[in-house]
C-alpha cells in the first residue's frame, strides 16, 4: 500500500484572536491570518511530501479534494489505512473537535451542529483498521489526560483491540497553540510538528520521535522566545512537560504497518 497520512483540522482560533496576535507580536515573526488546524495539517503534508495525504477539514465545501470533518469520515480515512494520523483542534480527555471558519460564532464539529458530539472515545472503539496501525499525533487540550480518566482518547487509540493506533502523542493538560501562522513555531504546534520533522530526518523509533520533538524545541531560540512572549515565562516548560507518548518507546516504524519482530503486536492493559 502507498504511504499515506491522514490530517484532521479546522479553524482553532477566532479571527479576532488572529488579529490581536498579528498586532501584538513583533513584525519579524510574520504572524499571518490562518485557520490553524488546517494550516498545521498542511504543514504535516509538506514535511511528509512523499506521502499521499487524506485531508479531513472543515472547509470541505470550498475544496472538493477534501473530506468534511465528521466522525464517519475520520474513521473511514483511518480504516482505509494510514501510516500517520494528525488531529489539530480542541479536546478534552475523551473527545477531539474543531471549528469551521465563521464570523457568526463558534460552531463545533464533528456535529450535529445543535448538539455536537465531537470525535469521542466511543468513535475510536468503532475503528476496524486491524493491523494497519498509524502513529497518531493529537494537537489539542487534554486528549492525553490520564489523571482524570484511565482511558483518555489518546490511550484508547493504542488500547483498541481491533485497530486504532500503534502509538500516540498527546497533551496531558491544556495544549497551548498560538493563533495565526505562528502556531507552527512554538508551544504545542512546534512539538507536534517536531514529531514529523524528526521522522522525516531519519528517526524511526517512536521514543526518539518524542525525545527529538522536545530537544529541538528547547534548542530553538525562536520557539523559546515566542513561547514566553508577554512575560508568561512558564508556558514553554508547561507545554514541554505535558507532551506525552503513549506506546512502547522502542517501537521501530518501518512503513509497512509492522513493528520490529521483537516487539509485541499491541500494548494492552498498561493502566
Amino acid at each position: 500500500m502507498e504511504k499515506n497520512v491522514t490530517v484532521c483540522g479546522g479553524d482553532t482560533h477566532s479571527l479576532w484572536r488572529d488579529l490581536l496576535i498579528k498586532i501584538a507580536y513583533p513584525t519579524e515573526y510574520e504572524a499571518n491570518i490562518a485557520w490553524e488546524g488546517e494550516y498545521m495539517g498542511d504543514k504535516v503534508t509538506e514535511i511528509l511530501n512523499e506521502y499521499d495525504a487524506t485531508k479531513v477539514y472543515t472547509t470541505k465545501l470550498s475544496n472538493e479534494n477534501r473530506m468534511l470533518v465528521s466522525r464517519e469520515n475520520i474513521n473511514n480515512a483511518i480504516n482505509q489505512g494510514c501510516h500517520f494520523l494528525f488531529m489539530a483542534g480542541h479536546g478534552y480527555p475523551q473527545a477531539w473537535g474543531t471549528h469551521p471558519p465563521s464570523v457568526f460564532g463558534k460552531i463545533w464539529l464533528p456535529g450535529p451542529i445543535f448538539d455536537p458530539l465531537l470525535y469521542r472515545v466511543e468513535d475510536v472503539k468503532q475503528l476496524s483498521n486491524q493491523e494497519k496501525l498509524p502513529v497518531a499525533v493529537i494537537s489539542a487540550c487534554s486528549c492525553g489526560d490520564f489523571n482524570d480518566t484511565a482511558d483518555p482518547i489518546a490511550w484508547t487509540f493504542v488500547e483498541h483491540e481491533h485497530g486504532g493506533s500503534i502509538a500516540s502523542f498527546a497533551c496531558s493538560t491544556l495544549g497551548t497553540l498560538l493563533p495565526t501562522t505562528l502556531s507552527e513555531k512554538t508551544l504545542n504546534g512546534k512539538l507536534a510538528l517536531g514529531v514529523f520533522n524528526a521522522y522525516n530526518d531519519g528517526n524511526k523509533h517512536v521514543g526518539d520521535l518524542w525525545v527529538e520533538s522536545i530537544t529541538r524545541y528547547v534548542n530553538d531560540p525562536v520557539a523559546m522566545d515566542l513561547g514566553s512572549f508577554g512575560g508568561v515565562f512558564w508556558l514553554n516548560q508547561f507545554n514541554l512537560e505535558e507532551w506525552i507518548l503513549f506506546g512502547d518507546p522502542t517501537l521501530e516504524i518501518n512503513g509497512n504497518y509492522q513493528m520490529n519482530s521483537s516487539q509485541p503486536n499491541k500494548l494492552r492493559n498498561l493502566f
